[in-house]
């Protein structure tokens, strides 16, 4: 997964607005001091509510703390 990951749960609950979800996989990272959660899903990826950009270079900051893309393919 890259630097500075620490396992926090799977299928760890969350309750938002009184409605409970469960996230599959839930990692903090220390190095960005963010929760990282990972919703594992079969068939074609849909995109939900969340908003983002992509870009095809990672930030510098970013770099040895996230995996690339070939980590990320060997890991899949």
């Amino acid at each position: 997964m890259g630097k500075g990951f620490c396992f926090i749960g799977n299928q760890y609950r969350v309750d938002v607005g009184g409605e409970e979800f469960f996230i599959d996989l839930l990692f903090f990272n220390r190095h960005l001091q963010c929760l990282v959660a990972i919703k594992l899903k079969r068939g074609k990826f849909k995109p939900g509510v969340a908003t983002y950009r992509t870009t095809r270079e990672m930030p510098n900051e970013m770099k040895g703390i996230l995996p690339d893309t070939a980590e990320l393919a060997r890991l899949l």
